[in-house]
């Protein structure tokens, strides 16, 4: 894991930075949400940033924090392709980057299928799919949110020395400040998880965990807050429940805050999970977390410490897990004071310097000059 003290906080001049991926609507996509936090903190370090994209919901908010933002659209049709390439290099004359950040595959070849790029290049591996994931081979260097066997095999060529194991952060960040201070009317206890509507996100094995949670605590009710192509199915499933009044699919919500204040237990029952940060934002809350050991949720949070964790998909050890949050009362408490300490580390100023300190050691491999830190 990498250490801010380890990372360089600046460099000696300010860097142009361009962040490539796919848009920025404010959709609840976590790529979309974490590369606007990254984009907005890393120009309060002093950098010029720009994201390119084909825009949405979030633009304002970029330029409101000083990122300019370029339109580029950057459909996989061949027509749309020969524009983008053609688009892209004007904009690399243009904008004369010294780094490109990349947090798509398409955005991956697009800016690393040259020859002759006068830029280094960083690619994020934001999901841990095989397909198409070669691209990334393209890059100068690799970050990702936690360590495995697995993530590294789908980084061909990277090595140790190019795959670089950064803990993400959110925490105090430009979406944040947008926050509201609605108060949604819940039942309580509330037991509320705050996900993408997908199978891999693990609402089915909730909905099926809380039935036992209702037989042990019959006054608790559930709540889904998110969108996605599975609510259907979700909203199906629930509709054949015994329990179909306590279960409440509320759909998506673009800030979570109003959610997570309301809740008396927040729960990510993730089967596949690169970083949630909403883990974070729940711990910021004073809430500890009900989560399984997916990808980098451990990284989030520490198991009997800040929250309870279980393996993927143990519906049985999930039920068991929110039923001592909402019913041991003084485990309850400590967990809660654990989650709320140590959140200086998950703040996306740490992560924003950590990412530029990447960046600084790909600048150095690539054009051999020698880069001084500075704070």
């Amino acid at each position: 894991m990498v250490n801010d003290r380890d990372r360089v906080a600046g460099l000696e001049r300010p860097l142009t930075i361009v962040h490539l991926l796919n848009d920025v609507e404010d959709l609840g996509n976590g790529i979309n949400n974490s590369t606007v936090e990254l984009a907005c903190a890393q120009r309060a370090l002093g950098h010029d940033v720009v994201v390119v994209s084909r825009g949405g919901g979030q633009v304002r908010l970029l330029e409101s924090f000083g990122v300019r933002h370029v339109v580029l659209v950057q459909d996989r049709t061949v027509g749309s392709v020969v524009s983008a390439r053609r688009r892209w290099a004007f904009l690399v004359r243009q904008l004369r980057p010294d780094v490109v950040h990349v947090h798509n595959l398409t955005g991956a070849v697009l800016a690393g299928a040259g020859l002759r790029r006068p830029y280094a290049l960083v690619a994020t591996l934001h999901l841990e799919e095989k397909r198409g994931v070669a691209a990334m081979a393209l890059a100068d260097r690799v970050i990702a949110f936690h360590d495995s066997a697995r993530l590294r095999s789908l980084v061909p060529g990277r090595g140790d020395r190019r795959l670089d194991v950064i803990r993400q952060g959110i925490l105090g960040g430009a979406r944040s400040a947008a926050d509201d201070d609605s108060a949604p009317a819940v039942h309580h206890p509330a037991v509320v998880t705050v996900c993408g509507m997908y199978e891999h996100k693990g609402i089915f094995d909730l909905l099926e965990a809380f039935e036992a949670v209702l037989a042990a605590v019959p006054a608790a009710h559930l709540y889904y807050v998110g969108g996605g192509p599975d609510r259907t199915e979700l909203e199906r499933r629930v509709a054949a429940t015994s329990y179909a009044d306590h279960v409440h699919v509320v759909g998506f919500h673009p800030r979570p805050a109003p959610w997570l204040r309301a809740a008396d237990v927040f729960v990510l029952a993730s089967r596949r999970e690169v970083a949630a940060l909403v883990l974070a934002e729940a711990r910021s809350f004073g809430l500890a977390p009900v989560a399984t050991t997916a990808g980098g949720i451990p990284t989030l949070v520490e198991h009997g410490r800040s929250g309870l964790l279980c393996e993927p998909g143990d519906v049985a050890a999930l039920a068991r897990n929110v039923v001592s949050v909402l019913t041991d009362e003084e485990l309850a408490k400590r967990l809660s004071s654990a989650a709320a300490e140590g959140l200086e580390d998950l703040t996306i100023h740490r992560f924003a310097v950590d990412v530029v300190g990447v960046y600084g050691e790909a600048l150095v491999e690539r054009q051999g000059a020698v880069v001084t830190a500075s704070r």
